[in-house]
């Protein structure tokens, strides 16, 4: 009797292991972006309960391009460089991919370049404003610059411009994201993490009206 109580004891013990598994496995599904895994075209209520993010790169597949993209980067051999992001959009994506670059034994010296087009908008105004300009004399160096987005083509053109005046030995661009629009300027990036459907975009460091930056994936606002 003893025995077969023992017995049956362990089997219920079991089976609720088991029904732990499972919820627990649903509500990784379900998770939000504290939890950090997020199913791609899936809809994750955003913090502030109003609005829903579709999820278009996920974390997960960031995180294995940008391996990529740095060795792409390093095969490219330019030596002396200087890695300079645009701000504020793409410190998430340049943050991540200074690490990678350092990963495989590269040593770039960082700057920073604060410019604006969009302000609160969702929409480009079309001109291009300096807020923050690089402190790093970048004559007779090797140049990437690092932004988010590529649509419009006018920061990116700008920011080209700005160094090249000032005598940089070459110029790379690398953008997080590419997107099949017409441009306003001639202008095609070096590098680029992901080709990316024409809508607007947030998470990973880019925002609307200063919100959804914390977001460890790229999305779309899908408003309720």
């Amino acid at each position: 009797m003893f025995i077969i109580c023992n017995f049956e004891c362990l089997a219920v013990g079991v089976m609720i292991s088991l029904i732990r598994k499972v919820i627990i496995a649903n509500d990784w599904a379900r998770a939000g972006p504290e939890q950090g895994t997020f199913n791609k075209g899936k809809k994750i209520l955003a913090t502030n309960d109003v609005d829903d993010i579709e999820v278009i790169f996920s974390a997960d597949e960031i995180a294995v391009r940008l391996e990529k993209l740095a060795a792409e980067i390093a095969d490219r051999n330019l030596a002396d460089l200087i890695v300079v992001p645009i701000l504020k959009g793409s410190f998430v994506f340049a943050a991540d991919l200074l690490r990678a670059l350092h990963h495989i034994g590269m040593t770039p010296e960082v700057d920073f370049l604060t410019l604006s087009s969009y302000r609160n908008s969702k929409v480009s105004s079309g001109t291009v404003e300096i807020l923050r300009d690089v402190e790093l004399e970048v004559s007779g160096r090797n140049v990437l610059i690092v932004d988010d987005v590529l649509d419009s083509g006018r920061t990116l053109a700008f920011a080209k411009d700005l160094i090249a005046a000032r005598g940089a030995k070459s110029i790379k661009t690398c953008v997080l994201l590419e997107k099949t629009v017409e441009r306003a300027v001639n202008l095609e990036t070096d590098f680029r993490a992901f080709m990316c459907p024409d809508t607007f975009v947030v998470g990973y460091g880019m925002d609307v009206a200063h919100r959804y930056r914390e977001l460890p994936f790229v999305g779309r606002v899908v408003e309720n």
